[in-house]
């Protein structure tokens, strides 16, 4: 349900699964919950709700040895510091995710790792490094056939290049990342791939498509930031 962008179908599941691991003691369990919980908010940019249930996932992992786990809830503390433009904390989260994931040799977590770094770069408008940390991000993902994360990180990769102008390389990942997304059902994702796709073609003039890709993702958008699905997770 999160990946079709029903928040409230989604929060509603992990709220009614966090009762049940919270009562019967399961503690890596519900770390998973309030991470999964933290994610959602977060993709509603409703940061401070995102930034209480990673904590809470964080404190959670930090009393067992689950060095993977734990080096996850460092990751996403730092994303969403990335997202409200607090670059140096973001950073300074990612790095402490690193020795985690660099000590467990997990190639998932590094992955992430990376790509996330990739994301500050693009944020602070460094596109050349940004697409660095995306390319090392990526090869990390195919060593374990991640396809899902493989998928979002074409289209990071894509866009990245048609930021630096580089059409072509740009089309080829786009294409290739919006198309798995599409069959993968991953809104989100979908998405921004249409968004990009929009824009490569408004600029080549390619007009029809230009509009085929806007409308794409306006649907899309107008789904996954729909008011109703908002209020409904707010008031779980």
């Amino acid at each position: 349900y999160q990946n079709k962008g029903d928040f409230k179908k989604a929060a509603s599941y992990f709220f009614k699964a966090l009762d049940i691991f919270e009562k019967e003691n399961h503690q890596d369990k519900a770390a998973i919950v309030l991470s999964n919980l933290g994610v959602l908010y977060g993709e509603q940019k409703m940061y401070q709700l995102a930034l209480k249930y990673h904590n809470q996932a964080l404190s959670t992992r930090l009393k067992s040895d689950k060095t993977e786990e734990i080096g996850m809830s460092y990751l996403n503390i730092g994303a969403i510091y990335g997202e409200m433009q607090d670059f140096d904390l973001s950073v300074d989260y990612y790095e402490k995710s690193f020795s985690y994931f660099k000590q467990a040799n997990y190639a998932a977590g590094l992955g992430n790792y990376y790509m996330n770094m990739g994301h500050v770069s693009n944020l602070k408008e460094n596109f050349e490094e940004s697409l660095d940390y995306y390319l090392e991000g990526i090869e990390y993902f195919k060593k374990t056939d991640d396809i899902r994360n493989i998928t979002i990180a074409e289209i990071n990769i894509g866009s990245n290049y048609n930021q630096l102008g580089e059409r072509e390389l740009a089309l080829m990942y786009l294409v290739d990342g919006y198309e798995r997304a599409k069959r993968l059902e991953i809104e989100r994702t979908t998405a921004l791939g249409a968004k990009e796709l929009y824009k490569i073609y408004k600029n080549d003039k390619d007009y029809a498509r230009a509009l085929q890709f806007l409308e794409e993702f306006n649907t899309l958008n107008d789904s996954l930031n729909s008011s109703e699905n908002k209020e409904a997770t707010i008031n779980l």
